[in-house]
């Protein structure tokens, strides 16, 4: 049985559905250039609102969102979101691997909720990109917090890595947390990195020192 969460994603007993973008109801007016602008036929106008009608045709290139003329699409891919966005502002911010939300079945509440949010893969896409986007985003924004949530497998331990070196250059004061998700959906471990641990201290995989970092083409290695 599917159950609806409070950003209107659903989600059984064990998966979830993850959100690409997210549109206000209360700005939308229901105009259809975003449906327009879609070129996938991911968005359609269903009872005077636009909404998200499939996921899986949604490409995350955005090209939804500065067509709207209320400002009632917001992107969460990190690819998307704009360093300077009203959102993350100040805010406690998590950044969550796009994988998490499969394997935590109550994601909205245990790790979303108070927080902002910006989701993405280190694997699938540009390590590169993701380091600039990032020290741009703190230095802009500046959150409160940083909350990394990722899972177990060795390709997803990048993302904590990018993270850590991103705050460690453009905001050291500002602490990270490192929560590590297991298959079943459990919280293996946290780590926490204070104003006072610039360096990565993880326990097989390390990152040890600002400016020590590598990118390839199959994503970040020490």
């Amino acid at each position: 049985m599917n159950r609806t969460c409070n950003d209107g994603s659903f989600w059984g007993d064990r998966v979830a559905v993850r959100k690409i973008i997210v549109i206000d109801e209360e700005k939308c007016d229901g105009c259809g250039i975003c449906a327009d602008a879609c070129h996938e036929g991911a968005i359609r106008i269903i009872d005077g609102k636009a909404k998200l009608v499939s996921e899986s045709y949604c490409d995350g290139l955005g090209d939804c969102i500065d067509p709207c003329p209320q400002d009632a699409i917001t992107p969460v891919q990190l690819m998307l979101v704009p360093p300077n966005a009203p959102f993350i502002k100040d805010s406690d911010l998590l950044v969550c691997a796009d994988c998490v939300p499969f394997a935590v079945p109550d994601f909205h509440n245990s790790c979303l909720a108070g927080r902002s949010v910006v989701v993405g893969c280190p694997k699938l896409d540009d390590s590169q990109y993701y380091y600039e986007k990032l020290k741009a985003m703190f230095t802009e924004a500046r959150p409160r917090s940083i909350t990394v949530v990722r899972m177990e497998v060795p390709c997803c331990g990048g993302l904590g890595k990018l993270v850590t070196a991103a705050r460690n250059e453009t905001a050291p004061d500002v602490p990270v947390e490192v929560q590590t998700i297991g298959i079943r959906g459990e919280i293996q471990r946290t780590e926490r990195f204070g104003p006072e641990q610039i360096g990565w201290k993880g326990r097989r995989h390390g990152w040890h020192a600002a400016g020590q970092i590598c990118f390839t083409s199959t994503g970040v290695r020490e």
